[in-house]
């Protein structure tokens, strides 16, 4: 294959701008603007790349978000310390819904032209947050990609090496960033005595696999 100096897409675009932004409101929030290149109104993508996502400064984030910013949308990327540490918690959803009325508030965003673009956990959340009563009405596209259905099946999968197939319980083999987010999602709703005896015990590290779990390549991995 061809490998050109510079993208094509950089010949035919302005660079975009980034910026950051915070907003308030039942949770507060963070995140990194990317902006199109001029002072119009564009469209607006709040991208939430789920549980211990890659930084926003890794060249593959900004590779993602300053090409849509070049073909014309607003991208907030946002930002939670929770999330950073693979902790899916309920406070995520009032900080998405924080997200979303802050863009309307923005003079570089049609307002009538905002949506979620989601992965993984974060796509489960950004689907419960687009069904607040608050923006229900308002929010133009929900794109999740690998969402979790549920979270209390997800832990039992997880954490017993199996899920329920058309042919009944199959093992599987969890992705490691799975396993994370369903531990350190548990150890966060214990009391603080309670999850420092669990984790100075190793408890927190084990992954045992039970007994009749096998590897299954081509099982549907769980990613972050």
């Amino acid at each position: 294959m061809l490998q050109l100096p510079v993208r094509p897409l950089a010949w035919a675009t302005h660079a975009p701008s980034i910026e950051d932004i915070a907003w308030s409101g039942e949770v507060e929030g963070r995140g990194q603007l990317t902006l199109p290149e001029g002072d119009n109104e564009r469209p607006a993508i709040i991208l939430v790349l789920g549980a211990d996502p890659a930084p926003s400064d890794d060249e593959r984030v900004l590779s993602l978000t300053g090409g849509l910013a070049r073909i014309g949308f607003v991208v907030l990327l946002t930002e939670s310390d929770d999330l950073n540490a693979a902790v899916v918690l309920p406070s995520e959803i009032p900080r998405l819904v924080g997200a979303f009325e802050a863009l309307e508030a923005h003079p570089r965003v049609n307002e009538e032209e905002i949506g979620y673009v989601a992965l993984s956990a974060g796509g489960s959340l950004a689907i419960v947050a687009a069904s607040q009563p608050e923006i229900a009405d308002r929010v133009a596209y929900i794109v999740a990609l690998g969402p979790y259905y549920d979270a209390e099946s997800l832990a039992a999968s997880v954490t017993s090496y199996s899920f329920r197939g058309p042919d009944g319980v199959e093992g599987w083999e969890p992705a490691g960033i799975a396993r994370r987010v369903v531990r350190n999602t548990l150890l966060a709703g214990l009391p603080e005595a309670e999850r420092a005896a669990i984790e100075a015990g190793g408890a927190a590290e084990s992954a045992h696999r039970p007994e009749g779990a096998r590897h299954r390549p081509h099982a549907r991995q769980v990613p972050g």
